[in-house]
């Protein structure tokens, strides 16, 4: 529905803004609430950058994995070569 799909970018733009301003935990609780609302693989990616950020690496290594296996062919080559450096 329109409005969970509202919900959803809502919580994804604050954890943008929340990244920006250097909150990577909140930014990852606002990631989090967006993909339980509308799971889209590219959030995956994003979940990941934070969790190795923040030096959770068990964390970052599922959500890459998740990301590549979700995405599959949607995945561009070159995030895909990022993602598995």
């Amino acid at each position: 529905p329109a409005a969970t799909a509202a919900e959803a970018k809502k919580h994804f733009t604050r954890g943008k803004e929340l990244y920006e301003e250097g909150d990577f935990p909140g930014a990852l609780k606002e990631l989090e609430r967006s993909y339980a609302l509308v799971p889209n693989f590219k959030l995956l990616f994003n979940m990941g950058q934070i969790h190795a950020q923040t030096q959770d690496y068990a964390a970052a290594l599922k959500s890459f994995r998740k990301f590549l296996v979700d995405g599959g062919d949607e995945v561009p080559e070159t995030r895909r070569a990022d993602v598995l450096k």
